[in-house]
């Protein structure tokens, strides 16, 4: 049994179509639910958007060069006037188990 990340499980649930989806905060979102605090430090995010960010470049750059085979040397990227934003998701993650099966 292969047992995945909560973290994992939330790429999975990508695209998130962040810009038709943005709205202004309300306290009213989270009534009822239970809330977490990030579990990431912003450093460590940023650490995994670059690289995210990276990942999506470099398959950019491949496109854009065509051909069987491709040799990128280099790719320089320079972030500038960094900014971040708090932005609720609200998902259901979780597992249940019965006597006869385990869902997730």
């Amino acid at each position: 049994m292969v047992v995945e990340s909560g973290i994992n499980r939330l790429y999975a649930l990508e695209p998130w179509h962040i810009k038709e989806s943005l709205r202004t905060y309300e306290l009213s979102y989270l009534v009822g639910f239970e809330v977490q605090r990030s579990q990431v430090s912003l450093e460590e995010a940023f650490l995994e958007a670059k690289k995210t960010i990276y990942n999506n470049i470099y398959l950019a750059v491949k496109l854009d060069i065509g051909g069987d085979e491709q040799r990128i040397g280099h790719i320089y990227t320079n972030y500038q006037q960094i900014t971040f934003k708090y932005i609720y998701f609200v998902t259901c993650l979780a597992d249940f188990l019965t006597e006869i099966a385990s869902f997730r």
